[in-house]
């Protein structure tokens, strides 16, 4: 296999709070901020459950009527994200796991998400790990992740989101698209479709058959092929042709993304994404790590959402933060990786979860090493407030 080139070099990008309340009062920001609001009213939001990484964001898609749901591979359970998949104003959902086209091609293999990578790696040289204390992120691999291949990994899921439309009975199903992106290239290719069609019938598409699905190795690079999108409703030709329009525009991805390399961290519980509140600063593929944090409705009844589960965040946090601090050359990943955001509905909240990050000592070390915190408050996709956190 031939070597490749060196990534392309591009200025660290250092947000400070101020950049960060400018970013979201902006004309873009506040374009794309009534446009998911619109289509929430509207019942048009699409969710899309992607990862974590930096370069397999909803910025790919250019869409500004994306909720979005993010974890290591794409991975957390969707019954935490139960109320988004089930309000009415999500009308689709797409899953999208992603690869590294290139590397994938050239092993043979599906590879390139960190977190499934790790996971084969867990798989093939741990087999038995019972009563060995984990480290945060091989603790959160075994505890989310079902398969190393992203298509197989967005079928599991699907089955997961499909329980969740049972909770309110088979009339509330919503339409599905389940594939993977290619970060190299930036696209995304759909291999399964269920919903209703635009002429209101029930139907079921797939470029996989089952036995694919139950042997995983069958399902290799060759061999995944894409359906014509044609077939698809409205709603998702729309969502492939802007992805598609976007892949186009940026023909230089295939080696900005090949080593993941994100300024910062955001560790949010609002589902709009980064793209549409701080347009100016996170639209840009390959800048901004992202962890959903899933929260519930506060007890208290006033309307703020809570954190349900801290350690399920921090677990997913020190995979960027650990490999930032053993970051040695220019071409390590997370080399730039040097600020960490905390936001949530609440500052306290967000000081909850910076407090629960300094304990750890991973943390620790990056801090010592230049890493700053912002905390922020977030209230219908408003920053109202944002601070430098001293640890």
């Amino acid at each position: 296999m031939a070597a490749e080139s060196q990534p392309i070099q591009r200025e660290p990008l250092r947000v400070t709070p101020d950049q960060l309340i400018d970013s979201n009062q902006s004309p873009i920001s506040n374009e794309r901020i009534a446009a998911y609001k619109s289509a929430k009213d509207d019942g048009k939001l699409v969710l899309f459950k992607l990862c974590a990484d930096a370069r397999s964001g909803p910025s790919l898609f250019n869409f500004d009527a994306a909720a979005v749901d993010r974890s290591i591979a794409a991975s957390v359970s969707p019954t935490e994200y139960g109320d988004a998949i089930r309000h009415h104003g999500v009308g689709a959902i797409v899953i999208a796991p992603h690869f590294d086209g290139i590397k994938s091609e050239d092993q043979g293999f599906f590879n390139g998400c960190g977190g499934q990578d790790a996971f084969r790696t867990m798989h093939n040289h741990e087999p038995n790990m019972d009563g060995i204390p984990d480290p945060d992120v091989a603790h959160y691999l075994r505890q989310n992740i079902s398969s190393e291949n992203p298509f197989v990994q967005a079928f599991r899921l699907k089955d997961q989101v499909m329980r969740q439309f049972l909770i309110q009975g088979e009339d509330h199903y919503k339409p599905i698209m389940l594939g993977a992106i290619d970060h190299r290239t930036g696209l995304f290719i759909p291999v399964w479709f269920s919903g209703r069609d635009d002429r209101g019938r029930y139907v079921t598409t797939s470029t996989l058959q089952s036995h694919h699905i139950q042997n995983p190795e069958y399902i290799t690079p060759e061999n995944v092929l894409q359906f014509d999108p044609e077939e698809l409703p409205e709603i998702f030709r729309e969502v492939l042709e802007s992805n598609r329009r976007f892949v186009a525009s940026r023909p230089e991805l295939k080696e900005t993304q090949r080593v993941q390399n994100p300024d910062v961290i955001v560790v949010t519980t609002a589902l709009m994404p980064l793209r549409n509140r701080y347009a100016n600063l996170f639209d840009t593929p390959n800048t901004v790590f992202v962890v959903g944090a899933p929260a519930s409705a506060n007890a208290v009844g006033n309307g703020e959402l809570h954190v349900t589960d801290p350690g399920l965040i921090l677990d997913q946090v020190s995979y960027p933060v650990e490999h930032a601090v053993s970051a040695y050359d220019v071409d390590s990943p997370f080399k730039d990786t040097r600020t960490i955001i905390f936001e949530t509905g609440a500052m306290a909240e967000s000081v909850i979860l910076a407090d629960e990050f300094v304990k750890r000592p991973w943390a620790q070390d990056w801090l010592n090493e230049g890493g700053s915190m912002i905390i922020a408050e977030t209230k219908s996709a408003v920053t109202t407030k944002a601070f430098v956190l001293q640890s």
